[in-house]
């Protein structure tokens, strides 16, 4: 062999050596992520002694403080999240080798992150309503748990509360994205509501549910009775006199509709007169029936139960009135229609907020409309018709816009016109801020006009977005997680 050869055959060694020495100390993303899991799972595993070894610990200090001793801390328990360390270590599940790219940084830690959450996620997932969901969300806070608490190493290191900073803000952040996402509670509506109705009151009707023949005679009578009460027949309203020949109408065997087309007429030609005694009158008959029908018991029927006809009636009632009430808001000759016909039909938009205001507090000015009403719903347009501290500086500062009127349209186009011939942009700023100022008035009363809706088509203040339960569960598991890492701490 020449000593050329020797020379080649000798550097090949020498790099098989040092490309032999190089692959054992190598690691990669798979390894990394992998050790971090078991890591994680260590600290979730070992945390009841680490906290358990924390609190004695904490009296050992203490107790060296008040005396003087030196009683030694425990360190490494039997069972904490070192002993689970050291197993998984000698089973090569940990590798020793540190991440030696920034991927394999973030792989370990993010699979720190996902190991810590898979007990307490575990447990989390037990009757959970969505299991896929609450596995993905999981999945994506263990994830940006993992890339928060890795990106604060990088920038603060030997920081532990920055690294838990970044740890928690990355693992709530998908949480807060998927509340955000979700939609909030909504009301139903209008033809939802007219459907809702419908079957309701065609549920009564299929019952087939039938009074007694004493029952329907204790009903007239009693309705009879109230108009005698109200003074001699020939002075009362011609609508209640008529009223009579209805009620005496009422077949004996009356069924639980026919009372109900008999409370309706009521309500439409007596109580919703308006004439005040004769809507007085209609009101006391209304609640009579009301009163009869809420203390019907079974011995009142000849055909049905009242436990299961009452509920769809009482129902059916209630979604007439928020019907009526939509309508009488945002139907075609509604209190908002009316107030956005009105301002439109000036030429350049008029002023939306005050034709609002007025028409609703035409309502609350009415006892008749009024009394309609629930006090929540009161409330709001009171606070619409009031306006806030900021919806009316901007409503007077929208007086400047030029589309508040022609005199206003003149004035503006005469600052524009200045503007342009003097090369001073300053005279176009009071038409332009009033402009936007108008926009921003209109748009704020039409967020409540349409918060007015919803409240009037719900029934009831709508419910505030809440966290869901899957939402819920991953936040523990979450929490779970990092208590347990800090237990080792």
């Amino acid at each position: 062999m020449t000593l050329e050869q020797k020379r080649a055959l000798a550097l090949a060694k020498a790099r098989r050596r040092r490309a032999e020495a190089q692959k054992k100390d190598s690691t990669n993303i798979i390894t990394q992520g992998g050790s971090g899991i078991n890591e994680g799972l260590a600290s979730v595993l070992g945390a009841p002694v680490d906290l358990m070894t924390g609190a004695m610990n904490l009296g050992v200090k203490g107790i060296n403080s008040a005396t003087g001793s030196e009683i030694p801390e425990i360190e490494d328990p039997f069972l904490g999240s070192g002993t689970f360390t050291d197993l998984m270590k000698a089973t090569n599940s940990i590798s020793d080798k540190e991440p030696q790219t920034a991927a394999q940084r973030y792989a370990r830690s993010i699979g720190r992150e996902a190991g810590a959450m898979a007990i307490p996620g575990g447990a989390a997932a037990v009757k959970a309503k969505s299991l896929a969901g609450l596995l993905g969300l999981e999945t994506a806070s263990a994830i940006g748990a993992g890339v928060g608490s890795q990106a604060a190493r990088d920038i603060a290191p030997d920081q532990p509360l920055a690294e838990f900073a970044g740890s928690m803000v990355g693992g709530l952040t998908p949480l807060g994205v998927s509340r955000k996402l979700r939609p909030p509670p909504t009301a139903p509506s209008l033809n939802d509501l007219r459907n809702q109705q419908e079957g309701a009151y065609q549920r009564v009707e299929d019952s087939g549910a039938t009074l007694k023949p004493t029952s329907s005679s204790a009903l007239a009578t009693a309705l009879r009775d109230k108009i005698a009460g109200e003074g001699v027949p020939e002075f009362l309203p011609t609508s209640v006199r008529a009223l009579g020949s209805k009620i005496d109408a009422l077949p004996k065997g009356a069924k639980v509709t026919d009372i109900e087309d008999l409370r309706r007429r009521i309500g439409n030609d007596v109580a919703g007169s308006g004439d005040g005694q004769t809507s007085r009158i209609g009101v006391g008959l209304k609640m009579e029936v009301d009163s009869f029908m809420d203390n019907l018991v079974t011995d009142d029927l000849a055909v049905g139960s009242p436990k299961t006809v009452l509920p769809d009636l009482k129902k059916g009632r209630e979604l007439t009135t928020r019907i009526m009430k939509s309508e009488e808001l945002a139907g075609d000759t509604g209190a908002f229609t009316k107030a956005y016909r009105r301002a439109a039909t000036s030429g350049v938009g008029g002023n939306e907020v005050n034709a609002v205001r007025q028409n609703l507090a035409s309502i609350l000015n009415n006892p008749k409309k009024r009394r309609g009403y629930s006090k929540p719903e009161i409330d709001l347009m009171e606070k619409i018709v009031s306006g806030t501290s900021l919806s009316n500086t901007l409503r007077q500062a929208g007086r400047l816009s030029p589309t508040t009127g022609a005199l206003q349209q003149m004035a503006s186009g005469g600052l524009f016109a200045g503007a342009m011939a003097t090369s001073n942009p300053l005279l176009a700023i009071p038409p332009v801020l009033g402009y936007a100022a108008k926009g921003g008035s209109q748009g704020m009363a039409r967020s409540q006009v349409a918060e007015l809706g919803e409240l009037v088509r719900n029934g009831k203040p709508l419910a505030k977005k809440t966290a869901s339960d899957t939402e819920l569960r991953a936040l523990a598991a979450l929490m779970a997680a990092h208590f347990s890492g800090e237990a080792q701490q």
